[in-house]
């Protein structure tokens, strides 16, 4: 009977019906409290609800009942990471590594959790075991490229090499022929592929281009792979002409889905090498561009036509021979940004009360390394009494962090760090910083652009790949270049300076947001209207 009802959970499991699973889970957990198998899968449909405790507490007794079962320790790390517990998440993926020395999953995700507390070079070597032990499997790609961008050791033309390997893997598996269409017609068919159709980073420049979009010109398609719906999916649904939900097809009938209707220009909103690029890999539409996440970033795809880009993240002639597709800039910005809620007005400047100057950093921890370090300690031995707050993740980096400030001559008592917060709360956190330090080789986006919404400037490093280039592109187009390093020491130099004007910070902080409300930066609808013009120019061309 317990053989029966597994099954059957299971079958609602994988059909979406998450509380009918967990009500079965139960009942054999009631008769049987020793199933191993029900108190795996019920962590696993208890995750995907959402209850990351209660699968936690399933996971670990499904490694009571069976320690020696690699994939217990697996599941366990992967609820581990959700709870941003993340020291025991390395900790559960070596143990199932160790029970399974070719358990590519497990180094896979070991590389991301690794990645995320900074350990890049850890996390790009746990990344190739990966693949090597599982080379067609395209999500170990995704976290190696990932690792490789916050990497300060790996430019362009090295990373376009990586994602072509990942690329050349992948084929066309659809005709690359289309029927010849009207190039003159008015109303094209433009269509959004993307798994960020929902509450995230990226979701601050997708809703202001489809709340704008001229939909008379315009047929809209979204083709959603998002995890989960939410409060912005809602919002933004009602923005397209078809909404369709491709999460539980396959690649191939993804693609056959989108391929058979008739899209002109498809528009890829991804991280590189994850599924929503598997599906482009094969040709569905007469002109394929990338846009967006990671700036831009190349695909190595043959079948992607295009990324799009501005002045200022590539200028003209700027790494042209590292990206596999053909660089449009936008005449102004690549992206519009919206910060999504009422955020709290800017507050007066702190050190006009505190007497010293706070640096911030609110990245993600990932893109701290320690040439960022180096630089952030230099700028600190140079302010006097100046503070340093840090979003950081919890556990071991921290402390890591903490002993190569001292090393660096920074005693910890001046450095502050802060947890992950909601959205509403973190931006709070802007009223007690006075200069916003960027990370390199990977540049803050939504983060920068947050910063100057708050009234706090943000001194940048202009970067070698377009990822590096991004808070650059935010003050080239508010007129704030001057904040823009092109070497650590001149990054350095400019903090210094800036932070010995506090009159000037204090005026800058007050007109930040106006500045920004009169930029290019936050006119969805002038946003729009070039997108448009650009998908016209290349539909003709």
């Amino acid at each position: 009977m317990d053989q029966d009802s597994l099954q059957t959970a299971l079958e609602f499991h994988r059909a979406g019906r998450l509380t009918d699973a967990e009500a079965i889970y139960r009942q054999v957990l009631a008769q049987n409290p020793n199933e191993v198998d029900a108190h795996n899968n019920l962590g696993a449909v208890l995750r995907g609800l959402g209850r990351i405790d209660e699968a936690v507490e399933s996971y670990r007794r499904a490694i009571q009942l069976k320690p020696d079962r690699a994939e217990g320790h697996y599941n366990l790390g992967n609820a581990l990471r959700f709870k941003v517990q993340l020291d025991e998440a390395v900790d559960s993926y070596q143990r199932a590594i160790g029970l399974k020395p070719d358990y590519a999953e497990a180094y896979n995700n070991l590389g991301l959790v690794l990645a995320e507390q900074g350990r890049l070079d850890e996390a790009i070597a746990a990344c190739r075991s990966a693949i090597q032990l599982k080379p067609d499997n395209s999500d170990n790609y995704v976290n190696l490229l990932y690792a490789l961008y916050h990497h300060p050791d790996y430019d362009s033309r090295r990373i376009l090499e990586e994602t072509r390997q990942w690329a050349r893997r992948q084929g066309a598996g659809a005709p690359t022929d289309f029927p010849t269409r009207d190039r003159t017609r008015e109303r094209l068919k433009i269509g959004y592929l993307s798994p960020f159709f929902g509450m995230c980073a990226d979701a601050h420049y997708i809703f202001p281009l489809l709340a704008h979009h001229d939909r008379k010109q315009f047929e809209i398609f979204c083709y959603t792979r998002a995890m989960r719906d939410d409060e912005l999916t809602d919002r933004l649904r009602p923005h397209c002409d078809h909404w369709l939900d491709i999460r539980r097809l396959g690649i191939t009938e993804s693609a056959e889905l989108i391929r058979g209707l008739g899209i002109d220009i498809l528009v890829n909103i991804s991280r590189p090498a994850d599924d929503c690029l598997r599906i482009m890999a094969n040709r569905l539409a007469p002109i394929q561009i990338t846009w967006l996440t990671f700036a831009s970033c190349t695909t190595g795809l043959e079948t992607m036509d295009y990324r799009i880009s501005d002045p200022y993240l590539d200028s003209v002639g700027t790494d042209e021979h590292c990206y596999a597709e053909k660089t449009l800039r936008l005449p102004e910005t690549a992206w519009c940004y919206d910060p999504l809620l009422d955020a709290p007005p800017a507050t007066p400047l702190p050190a006009s009360a505190n007497g010293f100057i706070t640096f911030g950093s609110l990245n993600r921890f990932s893109k701290i390394n320690p040439a960022v370090t180096a630089a952030w300690a230099e700028i600190l031995r140079a302010v006097p009494n100046s503070r340093l707050h840090i979003l950081a993740v919890l556990g071991s980096p921290r402390q890591r962090l903490l002993d190569q400030f001292r090393q660096l001559g920074v005693e910890p008592r001046g450095i502050e760090f802060i947890d992950r917060q909601t959205r509403i709360e973190y931006l709070k956190q802007y009223g007690r910083l006075d200069i916003t330090l960027d990370t390199f080789p990977f540049s803050g986006h939504t983060t920068a652009l947050d910063s100057l919404w708050m009234g706090v400037p943000v001194v940048t490093l202009s970067g070698r790949t377009s990822v590096g280039r991004v808070a650059c592109s935010a003050l080239h187009n508010l007129g704030l270049s001057e904040w823009i390093g092109q070497t650590p020491k001149e990054y350095v130099s400019l903090a210094v300076r800036l932070s010995g004007d506090v009159a000037k910070l204090a005026e800058l902080r007050a007109g930040l947001r106006q500045r920004m409300q009169q930029s290019a930066l936050t006119d969805a609808s002038r946003f729009a209207y070039q997108m448009e013009e650009l998908y016209r120019q290349v539909w003709r061309r």
